[in-house]
């Protein structure tokens, strides 16, 4: 739900710089995905803590929020308007292999 050179910037860092983006503040796509807002545990919950302090320790930092912060993100391979694959995040800790993810099916 964030601005599309966010995501550019965001996904450069997994070599995925070159994939389109779409901004949806009023989350019809979201929902039509099947994504939800997530629960106070999945926000914040001991493995999203635990997941924030690895980060913290290799340097990363929290950066400026941007949209709905309560929105699970979830990751789609779509072709043709068919999604061939697709990832839901169950917290806000989750790290897909998004290359794995991005591999044509």
């Amino acid at each position: 739900m964030g601005e599309p050179a966010a995501f550019a910037a965001f996904s450069g860092q997994y070599g995925l710089a070159d994939l389109p983006a779409v901004a949806d503040p009023s989350r019809r796509l979201y929902r039509g995905l099947g994504l939800r807002r997530g629960k106070l545990s999945q926000l914040l919950g001991w493995r999203v803590w635990w997941r924030g302090l690895q980060a913290f320790l290799r340097g990363h930092r929290v950066g400026k929020f941007e949209g709905d912060v309560t929105q699970l993100p979830g990751v789609f391979l779509i072709h043709r308007g068919v999604v061939l694959r697709r990832y839901f995040h169950q917290t806000s800790a989750d790290r897909p292999d998004y290359q794995a993810l991005a591999k044509a099916a």
